[in-house]
């Protein structure tokens, strides 16, 4: 069965127009997939990510640039809900601190390896990481917190 793009009746297969209204049913006219804004801007942040962090090496100015850009989004998504210009200096913070608090603990996780690898007792660096890292987590997903609040507000 073949169903009208006009009307949505079904017509038989072997129909070339449309029983209801006489619309062509045997004309598949091609469809043009169209990127939506969040995709676009999604590809857009990994081609900054890729080029600017992985490529460059500069994880930093990445981050920086992928906040911004991914806040001002957002920002101007919202725009009938009012504009909110502390978005755009808050996403620049958050994924920057997000950055430092993993090269943080791979930092970290480096020394613990040296550590063992020397047969030095690593217990004690081990519980520092692990409470450090508990206190970054715990300020990003703080921050993370302020930024939904006064965003949905």
């Amino acid at each position: 069965m073949q169903k009208c793009a006009y009307c949505g009746r079904e017509n038989d297969d072997v129909a070339t127009h449309c029983s209801e209204c006489g619309t062509p049913v045997t004309d598949k006219s091609t469809t043009i997939p169209l990127a939506n804004p969040h995709h676009a801007i999604g590809k857009a942040m990994n081609m900054i990510w890729d080029r600017w962090a992985i490529k460059a090496g500069r994880k930093y100015l990445a981050a920086l640039i992928v906040g911004v850009i991914g806040t001002t989004f957002v920002t101007l998504e919202r725009l009938p809900e009012g504009f909110h210009p502390w978005m755009i200096p808050l996403g620049a913070v958050l994924f920057p601190s997000t950055v430092a608090l993993i090269s943080f603990g791979e930092y970290l996780q480096n020394k613990i390896n040296v550590a063992k690898a020397n047969g030095e007792p690593v217990f004690e660096r081990q519980l520092l990481f692990l409470l450090l890292m508990f206190v970054g987590l715990a300020m990003e997903l703080g921050l993370l917190g302020i930024f939904f609040y006064l965003f949905v507000n």
